[in-house]
């Protein structure tokens, strides 16, 4: 898991176990070059109390996105990848947070 900020005296802590961005080929050109991609973004984690016990059941999301490539725009295609993945990991941790929020009220 990841440590990103001091957890001592925290009523709660959200570990998580997976954070992985995959990327595949899902179609060439005649050439045999890639020309479209499909991200994979996987986003796991568990919130536990200050015991290490859990509040919430392991939560897992799995996104996926894909987009046209052309490698004579490499830099602007790159910066595009770029740009799927943050939106990605925002929408996963919206989803994550969201689902907390639901099971901390209850």
């Amino acid at each position: 898991g990841y440590a990103l900020v001091e957890t001592s005296g925290a009523q709660s802590i959200l570990k998580v176990n997976k954070n992985k961005f995959s990327r595949r080929v899902l179609s060439v050109n005649s050439a045999g070059d890639p020309n479209e991609y499909e991200l994979t973004y996987q986003l796991s984690a568990v919130l536990v109390d200050a015991a290490n016990k859990e509040i919430m059941p392991p939560q897992s999301i799995r996104l996926y996105r894909s987009y046209r490539y052309d490698s004579d725009v490499r830099l602007a295609k790159d910066a595009e990848e770029s740009h799927i993945k943050k939106t990605m990991m925002n929408d996963a941790v919206r989803q994550i947070l969201h689902r907390m929020s639901v099971t901390l009220r209850k």
